[in-house]
């Protein structure tokens, strides 16, 4: 059977297409003149056959065949492909705003994904702003209808909602707030789509660790799973790996240090944890570890803590790893670093409707941030 898609859209053309240096030439022939399609980055070998990306150019509907040719020679991939028609009058526009943020009681500092939530709204949270600056949380239809959900009081519900909400199992909103709240180390909290708010979990840093930046993750099994960036227990502690139940039970599962037992390990843990296909826990460190002192690493928790040292990153490969991992349809994890590689700016180890996403500064209302949507080609 052929694939489908609609022009703009990536195919993956596999076939013999005889190697060559440069970027073989791809055309879909079938209804009309063959017509050129933009190959995205270069070819690999996949099981013995030559692998590429490219872009469906603008054609009519209809069943199309790859033809393939290189300085080397040319080939024909063999699978056939349905173009679906594209809809006249199409907006070419892609990128627009669809809230810009004024720095006052909406909030700024984005500094998170958007959350799409099962009622078609998108949720994130503002590091900053509202009427304490100590952050907001809020709701944004893909129209760019704005709806403020809760402007953050420090001393009750915490302050910096830094990485976004992660939807629970009774369909409400949970998040991270670094600073403050009733023991002033940070909260885990809930609050409805409807913005009913109350406080999960507050931290004790020489218990439960303080400074919780990352979302929490809700892990198979119905439990949450966070980390905090500060304390933990003794002297060299740095944050801790804790699980929280349905109904707020507190575990502490690891602890993170500097120096001395289990530093390798690393610290500064500030993105989401993932779960993996075997049911561990997935995190990177920012800094910490035995390569460069600073580099950081990426580690494996098993849900009762047990850990297991996956990366140490020393510079070249990279230093810093920022964002969480990704878990991709090959079952292999992604992420980026902050800094390193040869330029030591940085390097993505580790593809797409719509994107909407959140800016951390700029903006028509002085700098505060923005909600964007991105239309890709």
């Amino acid at each position: 059977m052929p694939g489908s898609a609609s022009p703009k859209d990536l195919i993956t053309v596999t076939g013999r297409f005889f190697g060559g240096p440069k970027k073989p030439v791809v055309r879909l022939a079938g209804t009309g003149k063959p017509k050129k399609a933009k190959v995205i980055g270069k070819p690999t070998v996949v099981e013995g056959n030559d692998t590429l990306l490219a872009r469906v150019p603008k054609l009519p509907g209809g069943s199309y065949s790859a033809l393939v040719s290189s300085k080397a020679g040319t080939g024909v991939a063999p699978d056939a492909l349905d173009v679906i028609a594209p809809v006249p009058g199409g907006s070419k526009k892609k990128l627009s705003v669809l809230h810009a943020f004024n720095g006052g009681g909406d909030g700024k500092q984005l500094m998170s994904r958007l959350l799409l939530a099962p009622d078609g709204m998108f949720y994130g949270t503002a590091w900053t702003g509202g009427s304490e600056d100590s952050g907001t949380i809020f709701r944004i239809s893909p129209a760019g209808a704005f709806t403020l959900l809760r402007d953050m009081t420090a001393a009750t519900d915490g302050s910096r909602p830094q990485k976004g909400l992660t939807l629970g199992p009774d369909g409400a909103l949970y998040g991270a707030a670094q600073l403050s709240g009733p023991l002033a180390n940070g909260t885990i909290f809930r609050i409805t789509t409807a913005g009913d708010f109350s406080v999960f979990h507050s931290f004790s840093p020489v218990s439960d660790g303080g400074g919780p930046v990352a979302r929490p993750l809700l892990a198979s099994d119905g439990n949450f799973c966070g980390t905090t960036i500060a304390g933990g227990g003794g002297p060299q502690a740095l944050g801790t790996a804790l699980r929280l139940t349905p109904e707020g039970e507190f575990t502490k599962l690891f602890v993170f240090r500097f120096s001395g037992e289990d530093s390798e390990f690393g610290n500064m843990v500030t993105s989401a944890l993932v779960e993996g296909p075997d049911g561990r826990l997935y995190g990177v460190a920012e800094q910490g570890g035995a390569g460069c002192g600073i580099c950081g690493t990426i580690f494996a928790l098993s849900k009762e803590g047990a850990p297991e040292l996956l990366h140490t990153f020393s510079g070249p490969d990279g230093s810093g790893p920022t964002g969480p991992l990704q878990l991709a349809a090959d079952g292999l994890l992604y992420g980026v670093t902050g800094a390193g590689g040869p330029n030591n700016l940085g390097m993505v180890f580790g593809p797409d409707g719509a994107l909407y996403g959140t800016s951390l500064g700029g903006s028509s209302a002085g700098n505060h941030g923005t909600v964007f949507r991105v239309k890709l080609d």
